[in-house]
């Protein structure tokens, strides 16, 4: 791990000077106020929050070893390290796109607290909102926010439908 990764201090471990930390944090703050209003809500966002920084974490690291990997080996590895070579490439864009995955479940979390009619929580094993969808409901439900509209063009972003399609091929 790199010396000049940052700890997070809600999470306590270290995470690469990348991650986004200050909105991080500030949307972790933002739902303090409704963890005793909205505790199902707060619980299943605090789930897809940490899965964001878990994910994140761990696909720099799939990363890192997968070019740690290349470089030492070239294109020509011995067998066992082609098969860890396919491990850490297969990690990396599992726990990209689950980085994505996790962002979407969060944001629908907090769209279940404002308006809970439209973004109902479910049963703890229902909980599969895929993002093309809750793009769809933030699209439908909060039309003039500016937040639904970036939801519906970073899927359409060439980079995270190659991260997607790769994440389905492998």
């Amino acid at each position: 791990m790199c010396m000049d990764w940052k700890v997070l201090p809600t999470l306590g471990f270290k995470l690469p000077p990348d991650f986004p930390f200050e909105p991080y944090l500030q949307v972790n703050s933002y739902l303090d106020k409704y963890k005793f209003t909205h505790s199902e809500q707060c619980k299943s966002f605090g789930l897809g929050w940490k899965g964001i920084a878990y994910r994140f974490r761990t696909s720099v690291e799939y990363d890192m070893q997968f070019m740690n990997s290349v470089i030492k080996y070239s294109n020509s590895p011995p067998h066992e390290e082609r098969y860890n070579q396919e491990k850490f490439l297969t990690g990396f864009f599992v726990n990209a796109t689950s980085t994505v995955e996790c962002f979407f479940f969060s944001t629908y979390c907090i769209a279940s607290i404002l308006k809970p009619e439209k973004f109902p929580m479910l049963e703890a094993k229902d909980l599969k909102f895929y993002p093309s969808d809750v793009a769809r409901d933030f699209c439908k439900n909060f039309a003039s926010e500016s937040f639904s509209k970036m939801q519906a063009e970073f899927l359409k972003d060439p980079h995270y439908k190659k991260i997607k399609d790769m994440r389905d091929v492998l």
